[in-house]
């Protein structure tokens, strides 16, 4: 694999030739290296065919950043390593970081930059445990490595042929170029504008990247040829120029290549010699490198296909041995391929061109190269290579039933899921299949690719996991793989059979394993937890499983105690017992220690707080795993974890945290990465209607209902908030109907009786404002009676509420002043703002001014402190008509802050660097910059030393 640095370039055939007709491209160029020192970097694409000096002026632009001192990274894309994940990434930053010294490579590693060092460590997984991650954490880490480069300097980085670039170079590359606004980065690209390597969809959005500034080069005209001829041959006459332009077609490519035949064969360029190219024609001058190394023999032929077939800068020892030559003959040949102008000259063998190199592997037998790539694999195979790279060869190559290639591609697979990348670690086991594995070895294959189709919801993962499983008999690796089987089958609505499967693997092993019998049973809750008629057969069925089983490892037990306490929360259960099992569960995080912040484990535990009204706990929860998010780079589990914070903070009545969390979480998760996008774009909708921005409430649920999401209780979630959108719109009609239609939704499709969507509650809202308080009666009553029956303090305390205003006169107010009581009691902070609101407005209305404007006053003052703006106004008039003059609030000091520039000027009082608190929120530093600039006008601050002082004053 070449690799590209910041060392002098040393290709020929780019350098000392004249740039003729590319003035436009160099003004370009120019432009964008002086726009790096301001920090201002950007995208530059260069397009056109092959041989119209792409690469020509990508050398150009190295040699000029160069000597502007700004370091340069160079590389190019290779064919044959399109299925190598971050092969591109690979030649870019592993020559860098080779030659540096381990306290600069740990700095350049540091942060945020580490979640990318497993790319660069070599390691052989062999038979450690599979750790599977979003490709997104070295993508990220990717990111965060070409800053920490670039610290204190410029940086250009340049890539050629990126129309062969590996898809996960590709996302990397796109990532890199929507984050480079306030960078002193330039990204420098050069692509074929067509072609098949063009059809990736990462290259496509590449190209529709606002702001990338796009050129397209063309061919020369018959002055631009005249003026390459000339430099050559100062007399050539017009003629000949004239000739050299017709049958070239004006590509620079081609126009050299006659010009090397000219001076090799000391040709004359005059009329005569233009009669000869016109009658050689445009095809025999394009393969004029091919002539020139038929001429070199059998041995120079035999090197130049196998630097062709391993990729430009292979050793020596490699080419030699695939070539089947001994080393002084193939450094020979080496050596008179770079005189007749196909090899570069040097150490590391490189052809001047691609189109050298496609002419070379064109022109080879399809059969002779096939096989060429199988021994080329063999030979990688025997030297310490990753084993991405015998893959890739074994991907061009003809099987024949060898072991040894079989274990490369499932070694290179293990490694392609650990790095994010299950496309192509699904290519390199359905290759394994071709080749094919022996019998002993087929099952595991099977197992392997239909876990990573799983990953990727790619057809044949079912089939080749059943597969597996009908063909395995050690019932410990059969269990194993019933747990990829069922999580297959659950992925494709096959809960029923999911859970069958499960249950027989428990049978199997329960006597010989219990920590993997109690393992299996919490997949068993966890693939019920969410199907009605499935969970209620497991509460008749994990129990006694449960009582007869051995005694089991406390780790095993915490997934299963996650799922109890789920189960128990849906029932719902004594609350008491549902957070102690809950708890357990957790174990101080070593929950999350255990499965990582991208299990699913740690979710359950949280839902289970949540319907036990444990807000704390489940913010306490939540934070852990946004920190577990943060340094193992999961965008997902960040996303998921900001969701389900947010949505806590939201029932504490922390809107504008619950709004920063909303945000950090779909601008991290791009919104739609993460299963709970459409939940998580819900959230806003519901905080924005309490801070009084209905448009931005409507905004906000227009955009999450367009989101598709396979996270079943959406449509509730969504039919919940249209419902409330409609209360805010002043039409409660339709609020219920939407209301009522969540419910049962929930009802019928969760089989839930109690959830964390307060459908019942806001129903009867809506029937008092509708004037039916019969009808608000009948749907807050078996609300109270639940709450109380198992202990919901908050859920009964809002009923009372309910049920107060239905009743009316001093029976009424009672059961509101209980109401308000028991809510100061726990930490639903606007819920006890609206109570007493509540309270507040009944006493007015009954005669009793004095007693209602202390309570209305202390329910402004608490929704103007958490930011409810919405209650605030309709307190503030209440408060007008019970005969006080209450103060408009002006909108200044922290109060004028938006959510997320609290949560960056927060972060930065806690003296996070810039860089840090990016790495933090997965944002640029440039947004991080944006935030605190606006945090510091508005605080009438100076800067980050007093920023500390100016956030201190309260915001509930």
């Amino acid at each position: 694999m070449g690799t590209g640095d910041d060392r002098a370039d040393s290709r020929s055939y780019a350098l000392g030739r004249p740039l003729v007709e590319r003035e436009a491209e160099i003004s370009a160029i120019d432009d964008l290296l002086s726009s790096l020192p301001d920090g201002a970097g950007r995208v530059l694409c260069l397009e056109g065919g092959p041989g119209l000096g792409k690469s020509r002026l990508l050398a150009e632009a190295a040699s000029r950043a160069r000597d502007r001192r700004i370091r340069v990274l160079r590389c190019r894309a290779h064919e044959v390593e399109r299925e190598y994940p971050f092969a591109l990434a690979l030649q870019l930053f592993e020559p860098a970081l080779a030659r540096c010294e381990r306290a600069e490579r740990d700095s350049l590693l540091a942060d945020a930059a580490g979640l990318a060092a497993p790319l660069f460590g070599g390691r052989d997984l062999g038979g450690e445990p599979l750790v599977e991650r979003s490709d997104f954490a070295l993508v990220h880490g990717l990111y965060w490595l070409s800053l920490n480069i670039a610290h204190g300097g410029q940086l250009l980085i340049c890539v050629d042929d990126l129309q062969w670039s590996d898809e996960a170079s590709s996302r990397f590359l796109l990532y890199l170029a929507e984050r480079l606004e306030g960078t002193p980065i330039g990204l420098l690209v050069a692509n074929r504008p067509s072609g098949p390597g063009n059809a990736d969809k990462w290259l496509a959005g590449f190209r529709r990247r606002p702001g990338m500034s796009r050129l397209s080069l063309c061919a020369l005209n018959a002055g631009g040829v005249s003026a390459v001829v000339r430099f050559s041959f100062p007399s050539a006459d017009d003629e000949f120029c004239a000739a050299c332009a017709e049958v070239t077609g004006g590509n620079p490519f081609q126009v050299h290549e006659v010009l090397h035949e000219v001076a090799a064969h000391r040709i004359s360029p005059d009329a005569g010699t233009s009669a000869l190219l016109r009658d050689l024609g445009a095809a025999t001058v394009g393969r004029a490198a091919l002539f020139r190394l038929i001429r070199l023999g059998a041995s120079a032929r035999a090197v130049a296909e196998a630097v062709a077939t391993l990729g430009d800068g292979a050793p020596l020892r490699r080419i030699a041995a695939l070539a089947d030559l001994d080393v002084e003959t193939a450094a020979r040949a080496i050596d008179a391929l770079a005189i007749e102008g196909i090899l570069e000259p040097g150490q590391s063998p490189a052809f001047v061109h691609p189109l050298i190199r496609e002419l070379v592997a064109g022109d080879t037998p399809p059969a002779r190269r096939a096989m060429a790539h199988r021994r080329a694999a063999r030979v990688l195979a025997g030297e310490d290579v990753a084993p991405e790279q015998v893959a890739a060869q074994l991907l061009e190559a003809p099987g024949v039933g060898e072991a040894w290639a079989v274990d490369a591609l499932r070694a290179a697979a293990r490694r392609a899921r650990a790095h994010g990348a299950p496309d192509a670690a699904i290519q390199y086991l359905r290759r394994a299949l071709d080749e094919p594995p022996d019998q002993d070895s087929l099952e595991q294959v099977m197992a392997e690719l239909g876990a990573a189709e799983m990953v990727v919801g790619a057809e044949g993962a079912v089939e080749h996991l059943r597969t597996a499983y009908d063909r395995q008999c050690d019932p410990l690796k059969r269990a194993e793989t019933a747990r990829l089987l069922a999580r297959a089958l659950a992925a494709k609505d096959q809960a029923g059979e999911a859970a069958t499967v499960i249950e027989a693997a428990i049978a199997q092993v329960r006597d010989l394993d219990p920590d993997l019998a109690v393992t299996l049973i919490g997949d068993y809750l966890v693939s019920t937890a969410l199907q009605p008629s499935l969970r209620q057969v497991s509460v008749t069925r994990v129990d006694p499983l449960l009582r007869s089983l051995p005694a089991a490892s406390i780790a095993a037990q915490r997934r299963v105690n996650a799922g109890l306490a789920l189960r128990l929360a849906q029932e719902p259960g004594p609350a008491s017992d549902i957070v102690e099992l809950a708890d357990r569960a957790w174990d101080g995080g070593a929950l999350l220690t255990e499965e990582g912040p991208d299990g699913p484990a740690w979710m359950m535990v949280v839902w289970a707080l949540l319907l036990a009204e444990e807000y704390s706990r489940a913010e306490r929860v939540t934070s852990a795993v946004i920190g577990a998010a943060t340094e193992a780079g999961s965008v997902t589990a960040f996303a998921a974890g900001s969701y389900y914070r947010g949505f806590s903070r939201l029932r504490r009545g922390v809107l504008v945290e619950a709004q920063a969390d909303a945000e950090a979480g779909m601008t991290a998760g791009g919104g739609g990465r993460s299963v709970y996008a459409a939940a998580a774009g819900i959230l806003p909708c519901l905080i924005l209607l309490e801070r009084g921005d209905l448009q931005g409430a409507e905004a906000a649920l227009t955009a999450a209902s367009k989101r598709e999401s396979r996270w079943m209780p959406a449509q509730a979630f969504r039919l919940h908030a249209a419902g409330r959108v409609a209360m805010g719109r002043q039409q409660p009609a339709k609020a219920i109907e939407l209301f009522l239609q969540a419910g049962d939704w929930l009802e019928t499709q969760l089989g839930a009786q109690h959830t964390v969507v307060p459908w019942r509650l806001d129903a009867a809202r809506a029937a008092l404002a509708s004037g039916d308080p019969r009808r608000a009666q009948s749907l807050v009553e078996p609300l109270a009676e639940l709450s109380d029956r198992v202990g919901l303090r908050i859920a009964a305390a809002n009923a009372w509420g309910v049920l107060g205003l239905v009743s009316g006169g001093d029976e009424g107010i009672t059961l509101l002043r209980r109401s308000a009581a028991q809510l100061s009691e726990t930490p639903a902070r606007l819920d006890h703002a609206y109570a007493l609101a509540a309270l507040g407005g009944a006493l007015r209305r009954a005669g009793h001014r004095s007693d209602a404007r202390p309570l209305l006053g202390e329910a402004l003052d608490l929704a103007r402190r958490l930011g409810a703006s919405a209650l605030a106004a309709g307190v503030h008039e209440e408060l007008s008509a019970a005969g006080a003059r209450p103060r408009r609030e002006a909108v200044t000091g922290i109060a004028s802050l938006t959510p997320s520039e609290q949560r960056v000027g927060r972060l930065a009082a806690q003296k996070r660097t810039n860089s840090q608190i990016a790495q933090a929120l997965f944002v640029t530093p440039k947004t991080v910059e944006y935030h605190l600039r606006h945090v510091y006008e508005k605080l009438a601050i100076t800067g980050r030393h007093q920023l500390e002082a100016a956030l201190a004053e309260p915001t509930g």
